[in-house]
């Protein structure tokens, strides 16, 4: 018997379209919760890493604050202790210091030109040289006196005078200042004079002697070379020859030459010319 159709179809989709579906659904699913984990754990992480970051950063200040107060710390006591250990100055002065002797005293013949070219300055050089005899005394050294000048006085034939012998230096300072002047400066006989006492003095004390010569100049025939030749023969190795020049005539070459110590000075000035004397004369 034929079956006939009630106009109705029942549709039924095959089980393979279904399973294919909820394999779809399920991956989808898996790959949503795959990304949204992945998010979660980023922020996590990431917030993480900035509270260590965060850490770090304030331990590094906290040292470097630490370190800053060390530095500081070290600084002030550097200051207080270079502000201890700093000595104080000591005042200035304003007097120059005096000039050291440039020769050991000795005895001393002294040798003073009286001429006329002495005249404007006889004051201060006297005084000062007067001053030096003290000094030599004083030091236990004797002292000698002589001047010159050409000869003033009829019958004189030589222009050197022997005043004193070696003794005490204050009767050699008295007899300088009771000197007068006058008359040529003739230098150089009566340095080979001197020289030769003191040669002599020398030989009697087994020791040096000085021939300390006070001169403004030279007025002499005396050739230079034999002055030189007359001098050393006279003075032998044991005498020294300290010569102090004043004034504002030539300083005669050859004596300078065979000079031990030579200075020029001005001399009317008190300072200098004492200065000049106690420097050659040691005392």
């Amino acid at each position: 018997m034929a079956r006939h159709s009630n106009g109705q179809e029942n549709y039924k989709p095959a089980g393979w379209v279904i399973a294919v579906a909820i394999v779809v659904i399920v991956a989808i699913i898996a790959l949503l919760y795959f990304w949204l984990g992945n998010d979660n754990g980023d922020d996590v992480n990431n917030a993480a890493d900035q509270e260590i970051t965060a850490q770090e950063t304030s331990s590094d200040e906290a040292t470097s604050e630490d370190a800053s107060a060390e530095t500081s710390v070290d600084e002030a006591s550097t200051e207080e202790n270079s502000e201890e250990e700093t000595p104080s100055e000591e005042p200035e002065t304003s007097e120059a210091p005096a000039p050291a002797p440039s020769a050991d005293a000795a005895d001393t013949l002294i040798l003073l030109d009286t001429s006329n070219a002495m005249a404007g300055q006889f004051d201060p050089v006297s005084g000062a040289l007067a001053n030096t005899a003290r000094a030599l005394s004083g030091a236990n050294k004797a002292v000698a006196l002589w001047n010159y000048s050409s000869p003033l006085n009829p019958g004189v034939t030589v222009g050197y005078r022997d005043n004193l012998g070696f003794g005490n230096g204050d009767e050699a300072a008295n007899t300088i200042q009771a000197f007068g002047t006058g008359g040529e400066p003739q230098t150089r006989p009566a340095v080979i004079a001197a020289a030769d006492v003191a040669a002599d003095r020398a030989a009697d004390i087994n020791g040096p002697v000085r021939v300390l010569l006070v001169t403004t100049g030279t007025v002499t025939a005396m050739d230079d070379a034999a002055f030189a030749d007359a001098f050393a023969q006279a003075a032998g190795n044991n005498v020294e020859l300290s010569v102090v020049h004043v004034g504002p005539g030539a300083p005669d070459a050859a004596v300078e030459d065979v000079a031990t110590e030579f200075t020029s000075v001005d001399g009317t000035d008190s300072r200098a010319v004492a200065d000049a004397l106690k420097a050659a004369a040691g005392a």
